[in-house]
């Protein structure tokens, strides 16, 4: 039921898959954040966080003004730990309402967006865990992938990894993994489909390679770095709009 949920993504989503994977996810990002921001505001102390962080902010300069008195400092210091702590408990309780959509975006990003797809004729790798009939596993691979072109196999310490060549026309092309059903869908653009099969005889994994979203300056990042890095200043530029503490 999950595996067809997250296919039937492919078509809700269509418009955001298709756009260039930088611009996905920074839709993602400012969708995740505003919703976030404005739960955290809804379900918040705003005033009693403000008066904390300026409490805690009066304190800082206040202990900076006592640096030669020490026992002055620490007592100041431990006010501050203390205040912190209610500061803490105050902005942790919003995301209580949060964590679960959330976890369940960050699933979807990484089974979507963590490696390349599967352009029409090229070439992907499927990994298979070494099995001690080696030989009855390669031809059961290699029979389970007839609609896609058998190029090379090789050995491994830790098992077989097969390369196959996609068709040259997008689609959905059907497989079976001991008389089970899946699909790998070959497309111009990250989409979802079954990476890892796991059946009672059979482990088999479908790798494309990273896909990298964003290059700074030679720091070449996937989804995860690239989806922080843009929650990071559309969360400071949404807090500010929203007079959010």
């Amino acid at each position: 039921m999950i595996t067809e949920l997250l296919y039937s993504l492919n078509n809700y989503l269509y418009y955001i898959l298709r756009l260039n994977p930088k611009i996905a996810l920074l839709l993602v990002s400012i969708v995740t954040v505003l919703i976030s921001t404005l739960v955290y505001k809804r379900f918040s102390n705003q005033k009693e966080i403000k008066r904390l962080k300026t409490l805690v902010k009066d304190m800082n300069k206040d202990a900076k003004a006592h640096m030669d008195n020490k026992e002055k400092v620490l007592e100041i210091q431990n006010d501050i730990l203390k205040y912190n702590m209610d500061l803490m408990k105050l902005t942790m309780r919003p995301s209580f309402y949060t964590i679960i959509p959330l976890m369940m975006i960050f699933i979807w990003l990484s089974l979507v967006f963590a490696q390349q797809p599967i352009m029409p004729g090229a070439e992907f790798n499927v990994f298979v865990p070494e099995y001690n009939n080696i030989d009855l596993t390669s031809e059961k691979v290699i029979e389970s992938y007839a609609n896609f072109e058998f190029v090379n196999q090789s050995q491994t310490n830790e098992g077989l990894n097969f390369i196959f060549k996609a068709p040259s026309t997008t689609g959905k092309y059907n497989y079976k993994v001991d008389e089970s059903s899946h699909s790998i869908i070959v497309s111009n653009y990250p989409v979802y489909f079954e990476r890892k099969i796991n059946t009672e005889s059979e482990e088999l994994e479908i790798n494309t390679g990273k896909l990298i979203i964003l290059n700074l300056f030679g720091w070449r990042l996937g989804y995860l770095g690239t989806y922080i890095i843009f929650s990071i200043f559309i969360n400071t530029i949404i807090r500010k709009l929203l007079n959010v503490h």
